[in-house]
Formats: structure tokens, C-alpha cells, sequence
């Protein structure tokens, strides 16, 4: 080998031992350490306990629009075009999950059928009872 060839394998050489290495350095820890928090709540269940009964209505005069309603005791109340009867009952809920959890139950308006083309808009009231805290 030529002295220039050897000189010149040999500066690659120390030169590659000179250079600084850039490995990935260690996580740095923070002046002030963040702590994290979270809570964690098992799930919800809703189970029905009671189906909502209207008992019979029948119509007493006039196609019109009527109200019925009916109290959270199960309790129906009719309009005088209607003449109401049967067994009635509102319809009930247990709701169970995590201590503390809060929880208000929405029901949305729906068409009830009956036999024939017999048809019932239900429209529930607007919920008036506060939000419920699970024990």
C-alpha cells in the first residue's frame, strides 16, 4: 500500500473513533413530577321491573285529539271523551352501576299500536324529578 492510501485509511479510521455518538439519550425527569388521576365507574344497567300499562280506553264521542295520563303510581287519568278502565301500571326501572354515579332516564315520544290501526302517541311529560345519585 502506497504511504498516501495508508494515511488516508488511517485518518478515516480515527476519524470515525473521533466522532461524537448520537445513541438516544435517557428520559429526563421533570422539575415538578405531573401526577394522573381517573375514575373508574363500572356500567350502567337499566333493568325493567314493570311494563307501563294504559289499561282499555275507549272512545266516548268525537275522533279527537285526548290526553291521558298517568302517575308514576300507576294511576290513569282520562279525558270525558274517554271512558278508562283495566289494570293500569307506570312502568319501572332499577338502575344500578357505581356509588355516586348520577343518572336522570329520558324516555322519548313513540307511537304505541294496538289491534287493528288503533294507534296511541305517547308523549311523556318533561322529567321534573331531580337526577338520581346511585348508593
Amino acid at each position: 500500500m502506497t504511504r498516501f492510501a495508508r494515511t488516508l485509511t488511517m485518518l478515516a479510521a480515527s476519524a470515525a473513533f473521533a466522532a461524537p455518538a448520537y445513541a438516544a439519550t435517557a428520559p429526563v425527569g421533570a422539575a415538578v413530577p405531573a401526577t394522573a388521576t381517573a375514575q373508574i365507574v363500572d356500567p350502567l344497567t337499566l333493568t325493567k321491573t314493570s311494563d307501563l300499562n294504559f289499561g282499555t280506553l275507549i272512545r266516548n264521542g268525537m275522533v279527537v285529539t285526548q290526553t291521558v295520563n298517568i302517575s308514576e303510581a300507576g294511576v290513569v287519568a282520562c279525558t270525558s271523551q274517554l271512558l278508562c278502565g283495566g289494570t293500569t301500571s307506570a312502568a319501572n326501572f332499577n338502575v344500578a352501576g357505581s356509588a355516586n354515579q348520577v343518572v336522570k332516564v329520558y324516555v322519548a315520544p313513540t307511537t304505541i299500536t294496538g289491534p287493528g290501526a288503533a294507534t296511541l302517541l305517547f308523549t311523556p311529560a318533561a322529567a321534573s324529578a331531580s337526577p338520581l345519585t346511585l348508593s
